[in-house]
């Protein structure tokens, strides 16, 4: 009897051991019509012309006679309706087979995905309703049903109330007509993501410039271009106009041209950029820090990216901060739980590299260029909070550790930013 339950629950959800390739083949009864069968009787006769209802779900050896699979091996009928469990009562006591936890483990289930270009740009707004993403589904009632949904302008999109099973996926760059087909496999519970790429730059290409399609991520705090020519002033072009100050760089020779217009050319030994403290470059459970290097050298103890901290790190007077150390690239955060890092080999020298770190509470992720390259994961925490300046090119508090080569476009954003952010910011330098 409790085999033949067993059997029950696989034709109503599927046996997870049938399988085409490395994909999922059997869903059972829910699968195919989206929904838990009514009764027993629906696993082997249609129930009301569904279209796709695709039984009969029992095998013609479960049973030597036509409803021998409703009845238990004392002659008594299973109980079922519609429920989470089968139950057999002919033995005189109770024998229990539980299909599921809940219903919506295998209804309501929810995927999502990002969509790039060929360049790895996100849609932005510009072009977010040109993408329509369309899923089929069974309906729950015999028949189907076609979700559509458009992506975020970081090409983030959400399928939501998916119930088990292999549905087909259309995703339509619509001014192109160019679809990317996909068949997806959704299992109970399921809570996963994909990144899905067109093969042309519609995005990029769209905007006219090649610089990037997409539009600037929200939440910037600071962001100094270092675009001018002369002076000592390093303009803030977010909202806050929180400018930084040359320290004893040459307010004439040390502008030069960098990844995108203009940069600054450190020497690695006194040469660096303050920028005010104002409360808003405090992160508390969200920060990223981003910038575009050009080292010359790596040598020395430590070199300062840029950090509202010690190098990074150290009691009393710390935050976050990007740098070099023990010939690794660091990104290091001060969090009240204590302090954590994430590391990877160093950048080449004399090339042009975007470095990010993004702090999210739960992880720190550091970026070379458009890809992660560390995730160091932290107890839920937040940042510890001080009132120091930020520093390009030096540690603070001390007169050390400074960077050695180019620095353009750093960044300070409030939020953590998506890898599709992180994406765009390094296409539109690119």
């Amino acid at each position: 009897t409790q085999r033949e339950m067993d059997l029950l629950a696989d034709a109503i959800v599927g046996n997870a051991d049938i399988a085409s390739g490395t994909q999922r083949a059997d869903f059972g009864y829910i699968g195919d019509v989206g929904s838990f069968p009514p009764n027993l009787d629906a696993l082997v006769t249609n129930p009301g012309a569904y279209t796709t209802w695709d039984g009969p779900y029992i095998s013609t050896e479960f049973t030597q006679d036509t409803d021998g699979y409703k009845t238990d091996e004392w002659g008594t009928a299973y109980s079922y309706s519609g429920g989470l469990t089968i139950s057999s009562n002919g033995s005189g006591s109770t024998i229990t087979k539980k299909i599921a936890d809940a219903v919506s483990d295998y209804t309501l289930n929810m995927f999502s995905g990002t969509i790039l270009d060929a360049s790895n740009t996100v849609p932005s707004t510009t072009y977010l309703d040109s993408v329509n993403i369309n899923i089929t589904v069974p309906n729950g009632s015999g028949g189907t049903v076609t979700k559509s949904y458009v992506p975020d302008s970081s090409g983030l999109f959400i399928l939501d109330s998916l119930p088990v099973g292999n549905h087909p996926l259309r995703i339509i760059f619509t001014p192109n007509v160019d679809t990317l087909y996909s068949v997806l496999t959704i299992l109970p519970r399921h809570k996963t993501s994909r990144t899905y790429k067109f093969a042309a730059s519609y995005f990029t290409l769209a905007s006219g410039s090649g610089s990037g399609g997409g539009s600037e991520p929200p939440d910037l705090v600071g962001h100094w271009k270092l675009d001018e020519t002369n002076g000592i002033i390093a303009s803030d072009n977010s909202v806050y106009s929180n400018d930084g100050t040359l320290i004893d760089m040459d307010s004439t020779t040390d502008w030069i041209t960098g990844k995108i217009s203009n940069a600054l050319d450190f020497d690695g030994t006194n040469d660096y950029v303050s920028i005010p403290y104002i409360p808003e470059l405090n992160g508390t459970t969200q920060l990223t820090y981003t910038a575009w290097v050009y080292p010359r050298t790596w040598s020395g103890s430590i070199r300062q990216i840029m950090a509202k901290s010690v190098h990074g790190g150290g009691s009393g007077r710390a935050q976050m901060g990007i740098f070099s150390e023990s010939n690794l690239l660091k990104g290091r955060a001060e969090t009240i739980a204590g302090r954590y890092e994430v590391t990877t080999p160093l950048p080449v020298l004399n090339t042009w590299n975007m470095v990010a770190l993004v702090f999210d509470s739960v992880s720190l992720t550091l970026y070379v260029n458009d890809t992660i390259v560390g995730v160091t994961p932290l107890p839920n925490t937040s940042l510890v909070q001080n009132s120091d300046n930020l520093n390009i090119s030096k540690r603070v508090g001390t007169n050390q550790y400074f960077f050695n080569g180019k620095i353009d476009d750093v960044r300070v954003y409030n939020r953590a930013l998506s890898t599709a952010e992180i994406n765009y910011l390094f296409n539109l330098s690119n």
